[in-house]
Formats: C-alpha cells, structure tokens, sequence
C-alpha cells in the first residue's frame, strides 16, 4: 500500500457506483479491467483500491492521483472516457467527488506480522518521521 502525507497535496477521487447486486461483479470486472488496462497508464496515477459492498449494490472506487490536473487529463483521454461510460451504462447511478487528504494514520501491521514502519524522533524531540518498509512518494517532509 502506499502511503500519502496531507501536505503532498495529493488529490483522491471516491467515486460510489450504486446498482443492482446482479450486476455488480460485471461492474466490478469492468472497473478493474479499465483500472489496470488504462488508468494506471496515466500521467499522475497513484493507486485505486475498489470496493464492493457486503449486499452487492454498491461499488466504491477510491483512486489517488498526484494532481487535479493530472485527474483532469485522465478524464479527457478518450479510452478512459469510454470506460467510464460503459461503467455508466452498467450502474444505476455514480457519485464522484474530489477530496483532499487531510490526516493520515501510520500504516499497522497486523497482528504476528512485523511493523510496516519504525518510529524515529526528529532532533526537536518530536515524533514525527517514519522509516518505511515501502516507498515514500516525493513531497515535502512532514519535520
């Protein structure tokens, strides 16, 4: 998982997909198949993480990219503007909106597994730094 700071300024869309329960793993396929086939390809993709609701009527696609603008340029590129027509056609209805980080936990590991990460004190004292076990985007330091 990548991890995202507030002050990188990353943008994160959530889109919802609401529809019926029988047609949610043709949603889902679709929304995978463009994720990985187009959307990752873009200038400025981060990550998407997809969700599906425990009754099958809701699909929740969570993706991070580095700028609005970089979200802008995916929107017009015309294969990601086929996709997401298709995906239109499938739901009943979507509801994107455009977020901005603003609190982060540290990533945990789970229980029995070592830690993710490594808390380390900057020279004021203050905790605030991570060594990572995975990488960090470029940005400016949290110390």
């Amino acid at each position: 998982m990548i991890a995202l700071l507030p002050e990188d300024e990353h943008i994160v869309l959530i889109n919802r997909f609401t529809g019926h329960p029988d047609r949610s793993e043709e949603l889902l396929a679709l929304l995978v198949h463009a994720t990985e086939n187009t959307m990752r390809h873009q200038p400025g993709f981060i990550s998407a993480k997809l969700h599906k609701s425990l009754d099958g009527s809701r699909i929740a696609n969570y993706a991070q990219w580095r700028s609005q603008a970089a979200l802008e340029a995916m929107q017009a590129n015309q294969e990601a503007h086929e996709h997401m027509q298709q995906a239109a056609a499938i739901a009943d209805s979507f509801d994107p909106l455009l977020y901005s980080l603003r609190h982060a936990s540290p990533l945990m590991s789970a229980p029995g597994q070592p830690a993710n990460s490594k808390r380390s004190r900057s020279m004021s004292g203050d905790v605030c730094t991570f060594e990572r076990s995975i990488p960090r985007l470029p940005g400016p330091s949290v110390c």
